[in-house]
């Protein structure tokens, strides 16, 4: 059990460290190949998805500067107490208006266009085979987003249950907000991924199996975006542009579609 355990944090912190370091290379794979070309296609969806992550971020961007402006600068005990209620702030807001932290999910759904093509164009650069989004196309991604976005809204809420019970029953509530800011980092990361397989022929529970060997990736990609979406007016967008290329490299590194298995990686890099 314990080697198991041992095993499975070895790894997650391995793949977790690969996809910090691929956001980096993201902006870089971004400007270099101008990625951003034929965006103009998607003409008013684009624009509208656009304009809908803006007044989304917003939202996040106003509890930032709420926390911002009563945080005890000079007393080092309340300012990391004022810290964790920043992560414990998220969750409560989002519950009030979509029921415990769906809130950034549809910050995703919003910015979906931008995902499939982002991430449809570094695949393009990656393997020379040419990225084309129909529109009927992008119905069928969004059906299916709605989907994975629900489910996992599902399992963040159990989990979050679960976490809340577990740590109560232990006497260790001050691991529950970190432990539920992971897990939340974790779903949004699977969101987020499934564009990958999707474009790749992989159904959901396929993605889901794939994925969950690489718990540390998810939870990267997710994290950082997460923390974009506090970048007032263009954290979300920027974000969602990123996450999709940095998720793209990483996996086009791992190759887990050609591996079935999760493999020892070096932390390299596209320039």
């Amino acid at each position: 059990m314990l080697s198991k355990l041992t095993h499975f944090l070895a790894h997650f912190l391995i793949h977790f460290t690969l996809g910090l370091s691929f956001f980096s290379k993201a902006v870089s794979f971004i400007q270099k190949h101008e990625l951003w070309k034929g965006m103009k296609q998607y003409g008013w969806l684009n624009r509208l998805s656009v304009l809908a992550g803006v007044v989304l971020g917003v939202k996040i961007f106003m509890m930032l500067m709420e926390f911002l402006l009563n945080i005890p600068l000079f007393n080092p005990i309340e300012m990391t107490s004022s810290i964790f209620h920043l992560f414990s702030k998220v969750g409560t807001e989002s519950y009030q208006l979509f029921f415990l932290g769906g809130f950034k999910y549809l910050i995703v759904l919003a910015l979906e266009v931008l995902i499939i093509h982002f991430g449809g164009k570094t695949t393009e650069v990656l393997t020379g085979v040419p990225f084309h989004l129909t529109f009927k196309e992008f119905i069928a991604d969004q059906i299916r987003a709605v989907k994975v976005i629900i489910q996992k809204y599902i399992l963040e809420l159990i989990v979050t249950i679960i976490i809340g019970i577990v740590l109560g029953i232990l006497g260790i509530d001050f691991l529950k907000t970190p432990l539920i800011f992971i897990a939340q980092c974790y779903f949004l990361g699977v969101v987020l991924m499934d564009n990958y397989f999707k474009q790749r022929g992989k159904t959901v529970r396929q993605s889901e199996e794939i994925i969950r060997r690489y718990a540390g990736l998810a939870t990267a990609i997710g994290m950082v975006f997460y923390i974009l979406l506090f970048i007032p007016i263009i954290g979300a967008v920027m974000g969602a542009c990123i996450a999709a290329v940095a998720s793209t490299l990483a996996l086009h590194k791992l190759k887990p579609l050609e591996q079935g298995q999760t493999q020892k990686v070096e932390i390299g890099g596209y320039v």
